[in-house]
């Protein structure tokens, strides 16, 4: 049997189906972190009646965020995973040059050839989610005019908030000192 204190501290928002889901599957991630170690914790028993159990401690916690801070951004972005890695490439790609020419990252310029040299990603891959980029506003681009290529820069990205939707370990520390101290 395994408690889980950290569940009542949770709260993703309930607007949406896929994070009603995801903060159901935190909990639980919370919760096979903790069999897992099971080892390493002491077993506590409260009467015979309810039999002995194993806690989550802080560090089960930590683990699962870790995990989970890789998985959530990309289940709830509004980007496919394809997109975010074309744009994360291209963001490399763009902040390396800003640094070697000593200029500003919005003055960069580059094409979809150098995007997939760099990046070792297919053709159509790269430009398809070009195009989803640019749709989103999230990727500028210049050019295109009579046998002139694309450059693509880019644009002015607000990176989602999804992370504080879920409590750090340090938050979730402060969380249990107040309730203890209530």
């Amino acid at each position: 049997m395994i408690v889980n204190p950290f569940a009542g501290l949770l709260s993703f928002p309930s607007s949406q189906m896929r994070s009603r889901r995801d903060h159901e599957r935190f909990i639980d991630l919370v919760a096979a972190v903790c069999f897992l170690r099971q080892y390493q914790k002491e077993a506590k028993n409260e009467g015979k009646a309810a039999g002995s159990y194993i806690e989550c401690d802080i560090e089960d916690y930590r683990i699962a965020y870790q995990v989970m801070s890789q998985i959530l951004p990309s289940t709830l972005g509004e980007l496919p995973a394809s997109a975010q890695r074309v744009y994360e490439e291209l963001k490399a790609l763009v902040e390396s040059r800003a640094l070697n020419l000593d200029v500003p990252s919005n003055e960069v310029w580059i094409t979809q050839r150098e995007i997939r040299e760099h990046s070792k990603l297919g053709h159509e891959l790269v430009k398809k989610n070009l195009r989803l980029l640019t749709e989103w506003e999230h990727v500028k681009v210049k050019g295109s005019v009579r046998g002139a290529s694309k450059r693509y820069g880019l644009g002015p990205r607000v990176e989602p908030a999804l992370m504080r939707l879920l409590p750090d370990a340090r938050e979730i520390e402060k969380r249990i000192e107040e309730c203890q101290g209530a």
